[in-house]
């Protein structure tokens, strides 16, 4: 375990709430899907299409990117397994509920504009969970052998834009700018980063944001 995981480590485990108690900051939320508004103005309080408050979903998100911290200290092996058990909790489901994989698919892109993780202990900054993942470099558990292993299993909408700071950015922008960067072979292995892209592309029609905004 590196000095900067031991950290992190010990801030998560010492600091953390648990989600039935803890609440999120208002501005949380900043993505959208396809041209949706954002729900960055969007009252904790208030019920979504799906009639779950928001912040029970801003609390499920804070949960999974905590967990991404404490995994990413010690054994992440199934990372992607144990993200799907906080959503099949969420919903009080288990592998025996019936199209289960499905429903996970459907919860997920019904909700994922919502799925930001916070700036953490200066090491990350706010972002969707896909790139806290890849920023993580915990995708190969989470994204390449579980959540991206099957389009027809997991459905998964790839095509979230996150906007932080004025900046739009899907998970294939984000993807792009690391393969463009002369110095990321220093942080990730960059194969696996054009595996994950010709996965995006090929199998869940993964787009950049200025193309989405293009269709509206």
């Amino acid at each position: 375990m590196t000095i900067k995981q031991l950290v992190i480590y010990i801030l998560i485990t010492t600091f953390s709430v648990p989600s039935t108690f803890a609440r999120t900051d208002a501005s949380m939320g900043v993505c959208q899907r396809g041209g949706i508004p954002s729900s960055a103005n969007i009252s904790d309080m208030e019920q979504l299409a799906s009639g779950i408050q928001l912040s029970e979903i801003r609390n499920l998100a804070s949960d999974m990117c905590n967990y991404l911290m404490i995994a990413n200290s010690s054994d992440a092996s199934n990372s992607g397994e144990v993200i799907e058990d906080y959503i099949l909790s969420f919903n009080s489901w288990t592998r025996e509920t019936e199209d289960y994989q499905q429903k996970v698919s459907e919860f997920w892109n019904q909700h994922s504009e919502h799925f930001i993780c916070e700036n953490h202990t200066h090491f990350y900054k706010k972002q969707h969970f896909f790139m806290r993942v890849i920023d993580m470099q915990m995708y190969t558990p989470i994204l390449i052998e579980y959540l991206l292993k099957d389009e027809t299993t997991y459905p998964i909408d790839v095509n979230v834009i996150q906007n932080i700071n004025g900046t739009e950015e899907t998970v294939l922008d984000y993807i792009d700018s690391i393969l463009n960067d002369s110095t990321a072979h220093s942080r990730y292995e960059i194969s696996e980063i054009r595996e994950i892209r010709e996965i995006l592309v090929t199998f869940y029609n993964a787009k950049h944001a200025s193309e989405i905004n293009s269709d509206v």
